[in-house]
């Protein structure tokens, strides 16, 4: 077992939890070296019927790679897939 308080799937999992109002904001959520010192990772929320939280869509690595370059040119990836996989699990109204 993980905490939530750290790491980009917790952020997500504790941003959107049930009864949680908040809007999307600023996707993909990003953690660099809060878990272990040398990985980070990105991570979006996945939501299914009625938009009910159903988890986090993580993306992770060695932080050397995690560069603002590659952060930049990779974001878009999870920021895709979230919406598409909430969608086909019956959700997604909540994204934008």
């Amino acid at each position: 077992m993980l905490s939530l308080h750290r790491g980009a799937a917790g952020h997500v999992l504790r941003r959107y939890q049930a009864g949680a109002t908040k809007p999307l904001g600023a996707l993909p959520i990003l953690s660099r070296g809060e878990r272990d010192a040398e990985t980070a990772a990105m991570a979006v929320p996945v939501f299914g019927a009625e938009d009910a939280l159903l988890g986090a869509l993580s993306l992770s690595g060695p932080i050397g790679r995690f560069d603002d370059a590659r952060v930049s040119a990779k974001s878009a990836q999870p920021t895709e897939a979230g919406p598409s996989l909430s969608r086909e699990l019956g959700g997604g109204a909540a994204w934008p």
